[in-house]
């Protein structure tokens, strides 16, 4: 996914295999296994690369959408990674899945310099999540797939359908 920023910077939130990504100016500068996560924020006239990043652990990650708010920058996607980086306070701190995937959403710094937050959003079967949006009150939304059975990950709800196969989730700013 691509998004701009205030100041139209260009971010570009994608995953890669490649050992060589340009990573820059930013907390994860080398590729810790297989497919990771990747984040570029570039100047608006796509000249340079302002700070670039790998998220991700040491199996397969993937980062699918991104969502700017106040020079914050949330990310979500799915992982394969038991020791993908999650923060102190995460909603979820272990991974779930020992075989299938776990969706997860990271908050960024605006500089690339730090994970200010990070969380697993995951059950026992395949999670994945595809987009991140910030509401007006800083809540931030994600949509995502699961096969889990039953409402595992239905929290705080009045409304699921068991075995629905999709999940939208809002976590507070602080994704705990």
């Amino acid at each position: 996914e691509i998004d701009i920023d205030n100041q139209n910077n260009i971010y570009i939130a994608t995953c890669t295999r490649s050992i060589d990504f340009p990573s820059s100016n930013s907390f994860q500068t080398v590729s810790q296994g297989g497919q990771e996560g990747c984040v570029i924020k570039m100047d608006n006239q796509l000249k340079s690369i302002i700070w670039s990043t790998y998220l991700g652990g040491s199996n397969d990650d993937a980062i699918y959408s991104l969502a700017i708010h106040n020079d914050d920058i949330y990310v979500t996607g799915g992982t394969n990674s038991t020791d993908f980086p999650i923060t102190i306070n995460a909603y979820q701190d272990s991974y779930q899945d020992s075989i299938k995937a776990d969706a997860f959403v990271s908050k960024i710094s605006s500089n690339g310099q730090q994970i200010l937050a990070s969380s697993y959003f995951g059950t026992n079967e395949y999670d994945q999540s595809y987009f991140v949006e910030i509401g007006s009150k800083k809540s931030v939304y994600l949509f995502g797939q699961t096969k889990s059975k039953g409402t595992q990950l239905v929290n705080n709800a009045v409304y699921s359908v068991a075995d629905g196969g999709q999940f939208i989730a809002v976590f507070n700013a602080d994704l705990s």
